[in-house]
């Protein structure tokens, strides 16, 4: 279990839950107002290493009337962050 605090200084708990090595990993995360449950999957495809997750968000509270529109937040966060760390990566001088 670890143990972080967000931009807006909320704590969040992330709990990783299973170890599939090197196959996947699954957590959840909680927070004040939703609980995040999900699994990254790791596969070779050729020479490469291929990414990709599944999510489950449950919002609760004030949050639950407004779930559409955390979902839309979250996914632009989620995107914009593998899209950093693809081009981190793929950096030249990087690797």
């Amino acid at each position: 279990m670890a143990r972080m605090r967000d931009a807006r200084h909320s704590t969040v708990h992330v709990e990783y839950t299973e170890f599939s090595r090197p196959h996947a990993i699954t957590s959840v995360c909680r927070m004040a107002g939703m609980d995040i449950e999900g699994t990254l999957d790791i596969t070779a495809e050729g020479g490469l290493t291929r990414l990709s997750w599944t999510w489950k968000l449950d919002t609760h509270g004030p949050l639950r009337l407004i779930n559409p529109v955390a979902r839309a937040i979250g996914d632009r966060q989620e995107h914009s962050s593998w899209a950093r760390l693809k081009d981190h990566l793929e950096r030249p001088d990087t690797r």
